[in-house]
């Protein structure tokens, strides 16, 4: 992991991870418990880590998906 980690908050938790990983890979590595059949893990085919992504400071929502989106967006 690279010694420049970002914070990411997801579901509400503080999560820390380094710039070149994706959001779901981040959410895994921190421990939390990923919901069954979340889908393909990085294809981006099925569509079911679809995530609302707000950046600090800003006011405007995005969504991407989780698979495919790394930390540093």
């Amino acid at each position: 992991m690279s010694e420049n980690l970002l914070t990411l908050t997801i579901d509400g938790h503080e999560v820390k991870a380094s710039a070149d990983s994706s959001i779901i890979q981040a959410y895994a590595r921190s421990g939390s418990a990923i919901t069954a059949n979340v889908g393909c893990m990085g294809q981006g085919v099925c569509g079911s880590c679809r995530c609302m992504i707000r950046k600090e400071g800003e006011r405007e929502v995005t969504t991407a998906l989780a698979c495919e989106t790394k930390g540093k967006i």
